[in-house]
């Protein structure tokens, strides 16, 4: 995926992890962004969400 803001990046790839709820865990996924603290702070969230539905 491709995505020119963070927001929308972390909204895509949020909207894929809820197709694979309760095996969230099973997903990979890398996040490469020129933004570095961006790119760290969209793979903190997407853990989390990964975690997240994964117990729900």
């Amino acid at each position: 995926m491709t995505a020119s803001t963070e927001r929308e990046a972390a909204l895509m790839a949020e909207s894929v992890l809820r197709r694979y709820e309760r095996q969230t865990l099973t997903v990979g996924f890398s996040v490469d962004c020129a933004d570095r603290e961006a790119g760290s702070r969209i793979a903190f969230y997407l853990t989390d969400l990964a975690l997240e539905l994964e117990l729900a």
